[in-house]
């Protein structure tokens, strides 16, 4: 179809990935990821745990609500766009990060308990480490491509530990659009390394991986990307502190109160 949009596809069966993924990263942004050898039967078990999930009752999730950045974050708790979504965004998600990641009182993914969704934990944990290899062999191939060595990013300290998390998300399509201009999703660009998605190939359910460097890792313009003319941009900026500035939540006061499942649903 003319003016349709064209994905650039990049095969990780391919011997020398440089030109193209360069291509793609400097004129599209994005790409489909073929070949990457993540199990089907893995991705099934992926989507209909969070499919389960996304089913529970408004009750059951809220008792996930998200802390820490990890756990459920309800409908229209999420601001991206102010113009386009000023009620917030319509969709529903779940944050989880390393299965590893522990604090003093506890580990800090939020889980429903096993005789409500049964495996689903273990599930999320294997797909996140397989997704975080793949992100790690994505990140090796990008550094080929800006002329430095594939170990770059893990040599300057970007996966000692990445901040990677991982998010299954839903817009639901019972959501009433009244205003012309609401979105699922407001405007936005993500602001870390790189975003790994996998839809099911029906709208409305998606899983995402942000795959963020070390919050210690110091970022600055590569030397192949830079010279006296022209200059870095940017000064070099501490990840913990450059996502400090883009993390914007803005919850909404139904978050604090009493609500049944439609008004969460319908606002």
């Amino acid at each position: 179809m003319e003016g349709a949009l064209q994905v650039p596809i990049i095969d990780l069966s391919s011997i020398d990935l440089s030109d193209s993924l360069k291509k793609a990263c400097i004129e599209n942004g994005y790409f489909y990821l073929i070949n990457h050898e993540v199990e089907g039967d893995l991705i099934r078990r992926v989507f209909d745990g969070s499919r389960g999930f996304f089913d529970l009752s408004i009750g059951e999730k809220m008792k996930v609500l998200r802390k820490n950045h990890r756990g459920y974050t309800p409908f229209y708790d999420e601001k991206l766009d102010l113009v386009d979504n000023p009620k917030g965004d319509p969709k529903e998600s779940i944050y989880f990060g390393a299965p590893e990641d522990i604090s003093p009182y506890g580990n800090l993914n939020q889980w429903p308990t096993e005789e409500i969704l049964p495996c689903w934990r273990s599930t999320m944990e294997e797909y996140y480490r397989v997704i975080l290899n793949l992100g790690k062999r994505v990140l090796s191939l990008i550094a080929l491509a800006l002329n430095v060595n594939e170990d770059f990013f893990e040599k300057v300290g970007a996966f000692n530990p990445p901040g990677a998390l991982l998010r299954p998300m839903h817009y639901p399509d019972e959501i009433n659009y009244c205003d012309q201009y609401m979105h699922g999703c407001g405007a936005h660009t993500d602001y870390g390394m790189i975003t790994i998605l996998i839809t099911d190939g029906v709208p409305g359910l998606q899983v995402a991986m942000f795959f963020d460097p070390s919050p210690d890792c110091v970022v600055e313009c590569l030397k192949s990307c830079c010279s006296e003319s022209p200059p870095p941009r940017f000064p070099p900026v501490r990840v913990a502190d450059y996502l400090k500035e883009h993390y914007i939540w803005l919850p909404v006061n139904m978050c604090n109160k009493n609500i049944t499942e439609e008004e969460m649903r319908t606002g």
